[in-house]
């Protein structure tokens, strides 16, 4: 079945990352004084911050490539304001200049990066899209609208809410983005995994026409020399997509269902680079590698430098999970024991993916290799050899 929908994408060919690296930019905060609100604006990671970062991270293994993301580094930080934060990078972070200098250096190193941009969702009006004439209708004709929650850990934000850009201006969104755009890398996070209706038009509603017309968007990045990448996609955008971030490693774990089948990693691997969910955010992080190398996925990280009360002030507790000095030893020894086999498995797609008994999987890959994981807290004997409790060998048929 992972061969049939992979006929559908076509002879696209993956350049896959053995690390992503989410970069947090900042939070901002809605305050007052005197009876006055403001908003206050608390940088996390500075463009220079993420280049000492990411220089250590690269240092752990030479040969792996690497892919950076800059969340939250857009005006206004982590808030949902101006459609794509106006278009612009917060001056508490960088500027244009540094982050782009900065890009060409990476990619001299083999160090691929993105800036997310947010072109769904917005709250304040700006460069030609304002909060009532373009905001998506819904069923009722009023303006359709999301209760904010916090893009990093989850957590609603004071009840404050966003809109939906209509479906007619996304096009027009893209195009001003890749106008304002120098950078050789756009992260598209909410196109790439909200399938929304807008009943100001009848060829929107009921998300009708919306796969094709994210596809076409994406596609109009790319042909602008401009990579791009999502996170956890829906199918139509992940074939478009050249990263994919925060795919989905777990089912919801329902009775129904007797095991876990990574299909959509199954799928992907070897056509759209891939990362899983964030390893220093999980209760699993152990289980979570272990599913990440099933299929030879990217290991996925959120780091900031710095961490302020301001985090925990106003409920985004998660933040203290990201501080980068508390996760250097988790990432050294994720990457370290991981680097090879991904190195081995770069780009390569998936020719079987097996059950060998309760908590024991193979992937069978189309170059040769092959990965035999246990999730159990027993070691397994199994023709590969033995298996020790959570742990996977590895190696080539032939």
């Amino acid at each position: 079945m992972a061969k049939y929908y992979r006929s559908l994408i076509g002879k696209k060919q993956s350049d896959d990352v053995l690390t992503s690296v989410r970069m947090v930019g900042g939070i901002s905060v809605s305050k007052s004084f005197l009876g006055i609100p403001y908003t206050g604006e608390y940088p996390l990671t500075t463009i220079s911050d993420a280049e000492k970062i990411v220089s250590e991270i690269s240092g752990i293994n030479r040969k792996s490539k690497i892919s950076v993301t800059f969340a939250g580094f857009g005006e206004g930080l982590s808030s949902i304001g101006k459609v794509a934060s106006g278009f612009k990078l917060s001056s508490k972070v960088g500027n244009k200049s540094e982050i782009q200098n900065l890009a060409n250096r990476w990619k001299e190193n083999n160090i691929s990066s993105y800036i997310d941009y947010d072109i769904v969702r917005f709250s304040k009006g700006s460069s030609g899209f304002g909060t009532v004439r373009s905001a998506a209708k819904n069923v009722v004709g009023i303006r359709a609208y999301q209760y904010e929650i916090s893009p990093f850990v989850g957590s609603y934000s004071d009840g404050k809410i966003s809109y939906l850009l209509k479906r007619d201006l996304l096009d027009d969104a893209v195009s001003k983005l890749i106008k304002s755009n120098a950078y050789s890398g756009i992260g598209l996070p909410t196109l790439g995994y909200m399938a929304y209706s807008d009943y100001s038009n009848t060829e929107t509603y009921a998300r009708s026409g919306i796969e094709k017309q994210v596809s076409d968007l994406l596609e109009t990045v790319t042909k602008n020399k401009i990579s791009v990448k999502t996170d956890s996609a829906n199918a139509y955008a992940a074939a478009d997509s050249d990263l994919v971030t925060q795919i989905p490693l777990w089912s919801d774990g329902y009775n129904a269902f007797d095991c876990d089948i990574p299909f959509y990693s199954i799928v992907f691997k070897g056509v759209t680079a891939m990362s899983g969910t964030d390893l220093n955010t999980s209760p699993t992080p152990a289980a979570d590698v272990l599913k990440c190398l099933e299929t030879g996925v990217a290991l996925q990280y959120s780091l900031i430098s710095e961490y302020s009360s301001e985090c925990t002030e106003h409920n985004e507790y998660k933040f203290s999970e990201m501080l980068y000095s508390d996760n250097k030893e988790l990432i050294k020894e994720t990457i370290g024991k991981s680097a090879e086999f991904l190195n081995a498995v770069a780009n390569s797609k998936i020719q079987s993916n097996d059950i060998l008994a309760d908590g024991v999987s193979r992937t069978i890959f189309e170059n040769g290799c092959y990965i035999v994981v246990n999730y159990n807290k027993t070691s397994v004997s199994t023709d590969y050899g033995t298996v020790e409790a959570e742990q996977f060998i590895w190696g080539r048929q032939g």
